[in-house]
This record gives C-alpha cells, structure tokens and sequence, in this order.
C-alpha cells in the first residue's frame, strides 16, 4: 500500500492534511447569506468560539477570525475550547474541529456573550451569519 510505504512524517503530513481539508470543504459548501451593507460592515462584534464537552483533545481545531490551532508535534490541542475575537458585521463564521477522543463534543458561537442559532452542516461543523 503506498500509505504505508510512505516515512512516518510523511504519512503523519497526509493525515493532518486530510483532517483540515474535510471540515473547511464542508463550512465551505454551507449556504451564505448575502453581504452587509458598508454602514453594517463598521459595525464589531465579539465572537466566542467554543467546543464544550468531557476533556479530551482534538486532531485540529479551525476558526474565521483567529489562528487555527494544530498539533504541535504530539501534542493536540486540549478540549472543552473557547476563544473571542473581534469581527466586523456581515461576516460568516465558521467554526470546524476534528474530534481525538470521541467526544461527545459540540461547537457553539457566542455574539457580543449571547448563545446563537448556528447552523450544523455536519459533525464537528457550526456557522453563524453576523447581522
């Protein structure tokens, strides 16, 4: 098989690479709505990104709006999870995670610190439209 004929760091290299192209293809597949307005688009929100569930850890963890999170080395990042950025209005954000343990695990977005409806496009997937 030519997976595993290829070096471990080779192989390792092609997973991560296919854990962070399944979600992003899936969030990128979401419908959108349609842009803001400019006077809309000056407008900031705070936006918390969370993974809630038991402890555990994730293969990769990607979000609009911050740094993505991967392993480094052996070490993947930790879960639950929270972050806030700051995003202007009218934007789409999209929340994805690749789940180590199993879970269960569930990703949320926080606007301006109120929970909102985010649409789930697949396991590991949550999107919200800003205002």
């Amino acid at each position: 098989m030519l997976y595993q004929s290829q070096p471990r760091a080779a192989r390792r290299t092609t997973l991560r690479a296919a854990i962070v192209a399944v979600p992003l293809a899936i969030a990128a597949a979401a419908t959108f709505s349609p842009l803001a307005s400019a006077d809309e688009m000056d407008d900031q929100h705070s936006v918390t990104y969370q993974i809630t569930g038991a402890p555990g850890t994730a293969y990769s963890i990607v979000a609009d709006g911050m740094n993505s999170i991967y392993p480094e080395g052996d070490q993947y990042p930790s879960l639950p999870f929270s972050a806030t950025v700051t995003i202007s209005s009218g934007t789409y954000v999209v929340l994805s995670f690749t789940d180590r343990d199993g879970g269960p695990h569930e990703c949320n977005i926080l606007v301006d610190g109120v929970p909102v409806p985010v649409e789930r496009p697949s396991t590991g997937v949550c999107a919200y439209q800003l205002p």
